[in-house]
């Protein structure tokens, strides 16, 4: 804890570093101001404090096994309050897509938040989150996305809203998921055309569809598209 802040004024700081690219340095100045007396200085520009050694000596770490696309960021801030030490960021290096792929950071605290654990049972961690969109851009602009393949063998469209129909036919999708078919259902009550086009748009070669008089002569029909 470089600036001394107690904890109140270390969450105050930590959400205002978090929107400081967003802001004027008059704004931030202000801001500043109404959390501490204490005078601002930026990290990176100061060699003989602890933190600052720390964080050099995780780069030369990182530097040993080759890895040296890395750059100190003071003013970072994760979304959790959990985190209690040092966070970070996975950057796409692609123009098209420079953005965050993933980030995460240390908590020390976060498993004893569980009821499952024993007291006084406390295990430090390191985490991360993926972001789904932005992990798509990225194997999108590397040309990486394999092609999709849908593995359903069977489309199952219920088209009553009868909660009898609707039992009948999850019994049958449990059925033909006992004999091996990968079977996706519907509850949209959509009508036989939307079901045979929603199959067709979604590469599902067969089609069963469940209704009042399926469900009261006990039998079905399956179509193939």
């Amino acid at each position: 804890n470089y600036y001394e802040f107690n904890e109140n004024e270390a969450l105050a700081f930590q959400r205002l570093l978090d929107k400081k690219d967003k802001i004027t340095k008059e704004e931030f100045s202000k801001e500043y101001e109404k959390i501490t007396d204490k005078e601002y200085k930026d990290i990176a520009d100061i060699d003989d404090i602890k933190v600052k050694k720390e964080l050099d000596y995780i780069k030369e770490i990182i530097n040993a096994v080759g890895i040296s696309n890395i750059e100190f960021d003071q003013d970072i801030v994760r979304g959790f309050d959990y985190y209690t030490g040092l966070v970070f960021e996975v950057y796409d290096t692609n123009p098209e897509n420079n953005r965050a792929l993933f980030g995460g950071g240390r908590y020390e605290n976060l498993i004893d938040l569980f009821e499952t654990v024993k007291d006084n049972v406390n295990i430090s961690g390191i985490g991360f989150g993926i972001g789904d969109v932005p992990m798509m851009n990225f194997l999108e602009s590397r040309n990486l996305l394999p092609e999709f393949v849908n593995s359903t063998d069977i489309l199952l469209g219920i088209i009553s809203d009868d909660q009898k129909v609707v039992n009948y036919a999850n019994e049958i999708a449990t059925e033909l998921r006992a004999e091996g078919k990968n079977v996706s259902i519907n509850y949209d009550n959509k009508k036989v055309g939307d079901c045979m086009k929603m199959a067709e748009k979604n590469n599902i070669k067969n089609v069963v569809v469940i209704g009042e008089k399926e469900f009261e002569e006990k039998k079905y029909e399956v179509k193939e598209v």
